[in-house]
């Protein structure tokens, strides 16, 4: 079914009813393609099939019926996940994949197959309920009659089964799991107790009808002996199913030995049913991995990608630069200067890709080393300096005093958070200023747990926007991304690469007043403090 989502007529059709809008000549011939794609999934099992656009909306669905497929309409969503699906009073287990296209969801495909009850039914009956409503039952109408009066009550409720009492007679009621259901429907098992002991008793009657007077004793004391060894295995497979609730799996080694074939039947379907939820893990385990798979996959391509660009985009950038040092007119200086300034921004935003790229892919690799961290606080400074001046902001360093500033750790990924911190605030500020403060919140026997942040007098952030300003491709306001420009991928790096190194990360702000960036790191200290005053820097 995966390889059918990656089909690309398929796709393609999809994306043209997208385009087509209100054109029906165009929507039916991409419908009429959609249902000829779905045609093709005959002869595996299936006998329910359907597409649906990103919304669940229903674009094409087929339905097999007399060994020959056929179109239907009846059917205007599909549900988002494996249920039960009623469709011209029939019930199909319904399971839902997703169709991308570069990588966004433009559809799914839902396949079904017909829902039987009375497939389920060797051990004893069996009743469908949906939202603590009768559906179906292979019980007696009478039967089915009480169980809609006391569908309601505690016993149809509990998880752990319980013993219950119809028409006079005892019923072992305990609930199926099956994930294809969905969560809104519960299967339940009604095994016939009465019947069970009815039964034996009645051979065992049988046996002993010969027996003189004098036996009768020993037949009494058999039947109690029996009536014990059905009621016990009973028993323990309740025990068991309570005990499967603290570890989540369903007990798959039932013993089928008891001597009663009843009994050894109904621990025989609780085995089947375990080792079926165990193979369904699996193969959720397996697609989870193939995903996982994909996705470093696709961070591997970007990675590499991103790297070869780079490549002749530093040409350009060399070149032009030469171009700069010669003999230019006002106006082809001016086109020349516009070139340089695009070219360092895509070169920003292809460093931001690849640096990403490398993170999910796990090829980011930490160099610690001794360095002085007041100079790349200091660098990191220098670097924005003329930044600020030209938008007429104070940049100011505050390191505290008597704080050490030789440690072991990695300059380069320290100063690449501190840079992305520091534009960021300069990028959102047009007035004021940009404080960069380094403290110490504690000291260890060999090590300084660390405070560095960087405050801003800008636009801010509201406060139901900062638990998703970390993520990748994401600003506080769409439109900031028009007026400011970005990826939105410099505070998502800083976040991987802080977490990388041990620390955390956070932020402070109030719209309108400013916001104030931080992050934590716990380094080996390697001298004794350095100068023991505030040090300062501005523009």
């Amino acid at each position: 079914m995966t390889v059918f989502t990656e089909n690309a007529a398929l796709k393609a059709s999809i994306g043209l009813l997208h385009e087509a809008g209100e054109n029906d000549v165009l929507r039916l011939q991409a419908q009429r393609t959609v249902e000829e794609q779905l045609a093709q999934l005959h002869g595996m099992g299936y006998e329910l099939l359907a597409i649906a656009d990103s919304q669940y909306r229903t674009i094409a669905a087929l339905k097999l019926r007399n060994g020959a497929w056929t179109e239907f309409r009846s059917l205007p969503l599909i549900p988002s996940e494996a249920s039960l699906l009623d469709v011209d009073d029939m019930l199909y287990e319904l399971e839902t994949v997703p169709i991308s296209l570069d990588g966004q969801p433009i559809g799914h495909l839902s396949v079904g197959k017909h829902f039987d009850l009375t497939l389920l039914n060797s051990i004893g009956d069996v009743a469908l309920t949906y939202r603590g409503r009768l559906l179906r039952s292979t019980l007696s109408p009478g039967t089915q009659s009480e169980i809609e009066r006391r569908i309601s009550g505690p016993c149809f409720t509990s998880s752990n089964g319980c013993d219950l009492k119809l028409k006079g007679e005892t019923y072992l009621v305990l609930p199926l799991r099956r994930a294809s259901l969905g969560r809104e429907y519960k299967l339940l098992m009604f095994y016939s107790l009465d019947k069970a002991v009815d039964n034996f008793l009645s051979r065992l009657a049988r046996t002993f009808a010969g027996l003189a007077a004098a036996g009768g004793l020993l037949a009494l004391l058999l039947a109690l002996l029996t009536s014990w060894a059905v009621t016990k295995p009973i028993q323990d497979f309740i025990s068991r199913l309570k005990r499967s609730e603290e570890t989540a799996e369903l007990p798959g080694d039932l013993p089928e030995s008891s001597g009663i074939k009843e009994i050894n039947l109904l621990a025989g379907a609780f085995n089947s049913a375990a080792a079926a939820v165990s193979r369904y893990a699996d193969e959720l385990k397996f697609a989870k991995n193939a995903a996982e798979a994909a996705d470093r996959a696709k961070s591997e391509f970007l990675a590499n990608m991103s790297h070869e660009i780079r490549t002749p985009m530093n040409g350009v950038i060399g070149m032009n630069g030469l171009l700069l040092e010669t003999k230019l007119t006002e106006e082809q200086r001016e086109y020349a200067d516009t070139v340089q300034e695009c070219a360092r921004s895509l070169m920003t935003i292809l460093s931001d890709i690849l640096d990403y790229s490398k993170i999910e892919a796990g090829k980011t690799v930490l160099n610690p080393e001794p360095f002085d961290l007041r100079k790349v606080v200091d660098q990191v400074a220098s670097l924005h300096t003329a930044k600020a001046k030209e938008k007429g902001l104070a940049l100011l360093v505050r390191y505290a005093p008597g704080a050490p500033s030789e440690f072991t750790g990695d300059p380069k990924r320290i100063g690449q958070v501190l840079t992305n911190l520091t534009s960021n605030a300069l990028k959102f500020t047009e007035r004021g200023q940009v404080l960069i403060r380094v403290e110490v919140i504690e000291t260890f026997e060999t090590e300084s747990l660390l405070r560095v942040s960087v405050e801003d007098t800008g636009i801010g952030v509201e406060q139901d926007k900062l638990s998703m300003i970390f993520e990748k491709f994401v600003q506080a306001d769409g439109s900031l991304t028009r007026r400011y420009g970005g990826t939105g991928l410099g505070l998502a790096i800083s976040k991987q690469l802080v977490e990388r190194m041990g620390g955390t990360i956070g932020v402070e702000s109030e719209v309108g007043r400013g916001s104030q960036f931080w992050f934590t790191l716990r380094l080996p200290v390697l001298a004794a403090p350095a100068v023991p005053q505030e040090a300062y820097a501005s523009a």
